[in-house]
């Protein structure tokens, strides 16, 4: 089944290029911002999520500077923002896009992965401005080497989201409403802005059994 899947990924692979390259540029396509708004959003969203955390919350890690501590929420929440956006509309992806598999033009298997392509070209700018700042914090690491390894698994476990999610979705309407609750309950409960080892020891667990902590 795996093996099946992969050789159907493998086939159709400059399709889901080409698609989700044409979805990117359709999806700002007549705002008055245009494609700016890949950089904006996530610049927004970092700002709102310090505000809380630096000025409402006042939380503050024991030696790590400002800068250091932005460059710790931004590692979190780009990651985040692929698997938010992902998993969301894959709630509905299927529903979406059924004339093309009632009509058989792909295979229905290249829809989830196309979802996820599109995730993340969508955070890539948002990636590089991550990585950049993480370099300037805490100066150039051989670990980069393992970034790309790191980002194919996590690219396979969004998969994996939204292979599950979307099956439902087709079946249920209600798993749209559950998801969008559940990953912004998950978007809490994640160590994007606090350390494990802040929460109280008898509540550590809730970080440790949510995947996306990882």
């Amino acid at each position: 089944m795996v093996k099946g899947f992969l050789e159907i990924v493998l086939l159709y692979r400059d399709v889901i290029l080409r698609t989700s390259i044409t979805e990117m540029r359709q999806r700002y396509a007549g705002s008055a911002l245009g494609s700016i708004w890949i950089i904006i959003y996530p610049s927004l969203f970092l700002s709102i999520y310090l505000f809380i955390y630096l000025v409402v919350f006042r939380i503050r890690f024991p030696g790590f500077s400002s800068f250091e501590y932005v460059a710790y929420v931004f590692s979190g929440l780009v990651p985040y923002l692929v698997i938010m956006e992902a998993t969301t509309r894959s709630a509905v992806i299927l529903r979406e896009n059924m004339h093309l598999v009632k009509n058989v033009m792909v295979p229905i298997e290249v829809i989830p992965v196309r979802l996820v392509t599109v995730s993340l070209l969508a955070q890539a700018p948002s990636f590089f401005i991550m990585l950049i700042i993480a370099i300037l914090s805490t100066g150039p690491s051989f670990k980069l080497v393992l970034l790309p390894l790191a980002i194919f698994m996590a690219a396979i476990f969004i998969l994996g989201a939204v292979l599950f999610v979307s099956s439902l979705g087709a079946i249920l309407n209600d798993v749209s409403h559950i998801v969008g609750l559940l990953m912004t309950a998950l978007m809490f409960l994640s160590p994007i802005a606090f350390m494990a080892s802040m929460l109280p020891e008898h509540l550590q667990y809730v970080i440790y059994i949510n995947p996306i902590s990882y």
